[in-house]
């Protein structure tokens, strides 16, 4: 017992000496892949998976390793960017809801918001009316979404002519779901687009448009491979995307296992993860369901318990959405982009407990 514990009080100096030190010089270098590694590390330790590293639950050294590490090479952007997500309101009532939301939000300064297309492109008119109406009325940097749902390409063109005339210059191309959903078969619009990619082809050559993507860490529905939605987010940057926004983000890990590919093939796209604060069961379920998204087994089923009782939902959502927003901004996340389902109080609880507007937010 006393050789082993003199063998780890050995290890432990080398590691402080020589170690730390090291991984310090090499983190600007290897950032990606120093930051990667201690998140797996600290998922791997936290795990309950047989899978996973489980010794070194138990293993002082490596936990010290591991902290230490964490602690020392610190990811996180300086200034994380912050940003929401609203969408169009069917009613009057609703969009005076939805402007009372932004009002409570602008305490934050985000860097920019955005507006959604219904499925199906249920909602092209109001969503070009909000987004117009919020730019003209807050003068917030305005991220419009544009699909490729029941428009011909005639369509859109006026349409980025109608943004691009209000002094709206960020778009988010894509390709959109049918009303039915992601899964149902896409039938493409006589003489319109069948991938996204076609319109981030045409929002460039306007010349005048940033353009934005969808990005999904744990595949996009209708994918057939981890690797080809990766190919597919990088054919979108070759043809003038620079950001792309993800779906809510629930396993950090994902997060991590995207954009660490992303940087491995050369990419320089910002992909900012998607936070949701849950608020209601219902909503979520339904859509989660609608997205085909993925969420841990013990997270969902703590919702579940939870359904019944809103105070402990909105409480264990800022929680979870809080935790998942640390693990991604020290994953190098550069923002955290919030779908706020048009309401502000649970964002902003969120925002307030990360400290990243502190200067803002008294």
């Amino acid at each position: 017992m006393k050789t082993q514990q003199s063998y780890r009080r050995f290890l432990i100096k080398v590691t402080e000496a020589l170690v730390i030190p090291l991984a310090i010089r090499l983190a600007p270098i290897l950032k990606t892949k120093c930051n990667s590694a201690i998140f797996l590390i600290r998922h791997a330790l936290e795990s309950n998976s047989p899978k996973s590293f489980n010794y070194t639950r138990s293993n002082p050294l490596l936990q010290f390793l591991f902290i230490t590490l964490k602690r020392s090479i610190s990811m996180r952007v300086d200034n994380p960017t912050v940003s929401f997500e609203f969408f169009p309101p069917k009613t009057a009532e609703g969009e005076v809801k939805l402007f009372e939301a932004i009002h409570t939000l602008d305490v934050v300064e985000p860097d920019f918001v955005s507006v959604t297309y219904g499925a199906g492109g249920s909602t092209r008119e109001r969503t070009i009316k909000v987004a117009c109406d919020i730019f003209a009325k807050t003068g917030y940097r305005t991220i419009a979404h544009l699909t490729c749902v029941g428009a011909t390409r005639a369509e859109v063109r006026a349409i980025l002519e109608q943004y691009e005339q209000a002094g709206i210059t960020d778009i988010l191309a894509l390709r959109g779901d049918p009303a039915e959903g992601p899964t149902a078969p896409w039938i493409t619009t006589p003489d319109g687009f069948t991938h996204a990619d076609e319109l981030v082809q045409m929002a460039h050559s306007f010349g005048s448009f940033e353009i934005g993507v969808a990005a999904f860490p744990n595949m996009h529905p209708s994918a057939t491979s981890f690797e080809q939605g990766v190919d597919v987010l990088m054919r979108k940057e070759e043809l003038g995307a620079t950001f792309a926004v993800t779906q809510f983000v629930f396993q950090p890990e994902a997060y991590v296992r995207l954009t660490t590919e992303l940087a491995r093939r050369g990419s320089t796209l910002t992909i900012y993860p998607g936070i949701m604060p849950v608020t209601s069961f219902r909503q979520f379920t339904r859509m989660l369901d609608f997205a085909n998204g993925e969420i841990p087994d013990a997270v969902m089923a703590e919702f579940q318990r939870h359904q019944h009782d809103p105070a402990s939902m909105r409480e264990i959502g800022i929680n979870i959405a809080t935790r998942v927003s640390e693990e991604v901004l020290d994953a190098g996340a550069e923002g955290l982009h919030f779908y706020t389902l048009n309401t502000a109080s649970s964002t902003l609880e969120v925002i307030k407990r990360l400290g990243v507007r502190a200067s803002t937010i008294l």
